[in-house]
């Protein structure tokens, strides 16, 4: 009888120190498999923190060529608007008289190698 109450005692302790084995391999488990996903979540982390560094300094970058592009702009309307003024203030000088106005077409045809009429007959060289 004693024997028998020492075998229950045996596979009751083998029982409890399985079960606490196998309890104590799911725990190994989970912990190795939580520090591997926390490995994992910090490298995405690290990688997105990588990712916003690099927008933002193009953000920056996109941000000052905004600035200089607005500033030349500004700067060519205010040179647009100097020249517009100065057109309205500047008239061409009227030719009065009508003997320039023939001297200055006789320069130009000269220069085309044409020979000019003097006597204002036409021309019957050709």
């Amino acid at each position: 009888m004693i024997n028998k109450i020492k075998n229950y005692i045996v596979a009751i302790a083998a029982f409890i120190s399985t079960a606490l084995a196998i309890f104590g391999i799911y725990v190994w488990n989970a912990k190795i498999k939580k520090q591997s996903d926390l490995n994992k979540t910090n490298k995405d982390i690290e990688i997105n923190n990588k990712k916003i560094d690099y927008a933002e300094t193009k953000i920056k970058e996109v941000v000052e060529e905004k600035l200089k592009v607005v500033c030349n702009i500004s700067a060519k309307e205010k040179k647009i608007a100097e020249l517009k003024q100065e057109i309205k203030e500047v008239s061409p000088e009227p030719i009065t008289d009508v003997a320039e106005a023939k001297e200055n077409i006789i320069k130009k045809t000269r220069r085309r190698g044409r020979r000019p009429n003097k006597n204002n007959k036409p021309d019957t060289s050709k």
